[in-house]
């Protein structure tokens, strides 16, 4: 049986600015990047992810498996709007361990 985990996902926030000269409003569109894990900050919010990269660690247990599964989920995230995707803007990719950073290693 297969479970489907989401971990992040983006979504779209329109803000609205005034120009105080003209009193003209302005309506503005960006792509925002949460992870899907409630914020403990701000109750019914989800934690809300900068630009930069990220690295998610993932445990996940069955009762047909000897032992846990344990891996990583690098998020790269740069953009404001999402129009064009590419790994310049937007990557979401596994990773092993022996490919983490050292600083990481030497925190788990």
């Amino acid at each position: 049986m297969s479970h489907y985990l989401e971990i992040a996902k983006i979504e779209s926030q329109v803000e609205y600015t005034v120009d105080e000269q003209t009193k003209s409003e302005t309506k503005k569109t960006r792509d925002l990047l949460f992870l899907s894990v409630p914020d403990s900050t701000n109750s019914g919010q989800f934690i809300k992810l900068g630009k930069g990269t990220y690295i998610i660690p993932i445990k996940a247990y069955s009762d047909n498996l000897s032992k846990e599964i344990e891996f990583y989920i690098e998020i790269f995230w740069n953009a404001n709007e999402l129009k064009s995707k590419s790994t310049s803007n937007f990557y979401v990719k596994q990773i092993k361990k022996v490919e983490l950073p050292k600083e990481i290693i030497k925190e788990i």
